[in-house]
C-alpha cells in the first residue's frame, strides 16, 4: 500500500478526482496536538507538527479491488490524503464511488431515527434523545419566524415554519412570487435534490425530473415505491448522512427520491415550499449551502 499525505493551507478543488477510484470527505478535529507517524512510532520526517483546530480530511484511494482476497509481494493500493483547516459544520461526504471495497450494499442502511444530531457552539456534533433537555431546549429558544412574521398564506402553512428554522430569508422569496416562479422553484429544489444524491443521471429519474421541468404531475407517471426501486437499481449507492442540526440521520438517496411526491402537492405554494425543504434536508449538515445557492439564484 502506497501513501501519501499533504497537508494543505485551504480547501482544495476537486479537478483530481477522475483520478481515483473512491474519494470521500470527513471533519477531523485536533484537540491538543497531531504527529504523522510510522508503524515503528517514529515521526515521519518532513511533517511538522499539526496544531489543535478543526480541519477537514479529504482520502482517495485506487486498486482496492485488485488483490482483495490474497496477499501480495508488491503494493497494489494507492491512497492520498489531503487535510486543511475548516471551519464549516459539513459532515461526512462521499464524492466518488466506482470501486467494490468495503461497498454500502452490504452494510446495515438503516439510520437511527431515536437520535437527533446537536451541534454545540463550538461545533462538536453529537447524536442526542430528541426528549432530552439539551434539545427541547433548543426548540424553545428558537424565536418564530425569528421575530419577522410572514404573510398570512405563509404562517397557515407549517412547512413555512421548517423553512423559517433553517434561514427566515427563504421565506421571503415566496411572499411575491407568482405561479411561475413557484413552479420554478419546484423543478429547481427536486434537480439539486437528485444531483445532491447522485441519481440525476439516473435514466428513469432523469425522466421524471424532465417531466418536472415541464409542469408535468406525476401522478400517472409513477407506479409501486420509488424507495423499492431505488433500493434495486444496482447502479445507486445508498449512503447514511448525519441530518441537520436537531434532525436525525437519513439515506440520502431515499430522501432525495422522495422529492418526485412532494412535486405532487395541489397547491403551487406548498408544492414549492415541500420540495425546497426536501431539498435541503438531502443536504444534511450542509444544508447551508443549499440555502446560498436559493438565495443567489
Amino acid at each position: 500500500m502506497e501513501i501519501e499525505l499533504t497537508v494543505l493551507a485551504a480547501e482544495p478543488d476537486t479537478s483530481e478526482i477522475a483520478e481515483w477510484e473512491v474519494v470521500e470527505e470527513a471533519p477531523l478535529r485536533i484537540d491538543s496536538s497531531a504527529q504523522i507517524m510510522r508503524l515503528d512510532g517514529e515521526q515521519v520526517e518532513g511533517f511538522p507538527v499539526i496544531p489543535a483546530g478543526r480541519y477537514r480530511i479529504r482520502a482517495h484511494a485506487r486498486g482496492r479491488d485488485s488483490a482483495w482476497d490474497r496477499q501480495v509481494t508488491v503494493p497494489v493500493e494507492q491512497h492520498m490524503i489531503w487535510v486543511w483547516p475548516e471551519t464549516s459544520r459539513r459532515g461526512l461526504r462521499q464524492l466518488k464511488k466506482t470501486d467494490h471495497a468495503w461497498d454500502e450494499s452490504a452494510q446495515d442502511l438503516t439510520p437511527d431515527l431515536g437520535k437527533v444530531v446537536f451541534i454545540d457552539p463550538d461545533g462538536t456534533l453529537r447524536k442526542l434523545d430528541p426528549g432530552s433537555y439539551e434539545v427541547q431546549k433548543a426548540y424553545t429558544d428558537m424565536t418564530p419566524w425569528e421575530g419577522r412574521e410572514p404573510s398570512e398564506k405563509l404562517r397557515a402553512l407549517h412547512v413555512s415554519q421548517n423553512l423559517s428554522r433553517i434561514d427566515r430569508r427563504l421565506l421571503d422569496v415566496f411572499e411575491s412570487a407568482d405561479a411561475e416562479a413557484l413552479d420554478e422553484i419546484t423543478a429547481w429544489s427536486a434537480r439539486r435534490a437528485c444531483e445532491r444524491a447522485e441519481i440525476d443521471q439516473i435514466d428513469w429519474v432523469a425522466e421524471l425530473l424532465a417531466l418536472v421541468d415541464e409542469c408535468v404531475d406525476l401522478t400517472e407517471y409513477i407506479s409501486g415505491s420509488l424507495y423499492d426501486r431505488v433500493r434495486r437499481d444496482k447502479r445507486i449507492t445508498r449512503r447514511i448522512r448525519h441530518g441537520r442540526h436537531l434532525s436525525p440521520d437519513f439515506v440520502e438517496q431515499d430522501v432525495a427520491i422522495a422529492i418526485m411526491h412532494s412535486t405532487m402537492h395541489g397547491d403551487s405554494l406548498e408544492r414549492a415550499l415541500q420540495t425546497l425543504e426536501q431539498a435541503l434536508r438531502t443536504y444534511g449538515l450542509d444544508a447551508q449551502e443549499l440555502v446560498g445557492q436559493f438565495l443567489g439564484r
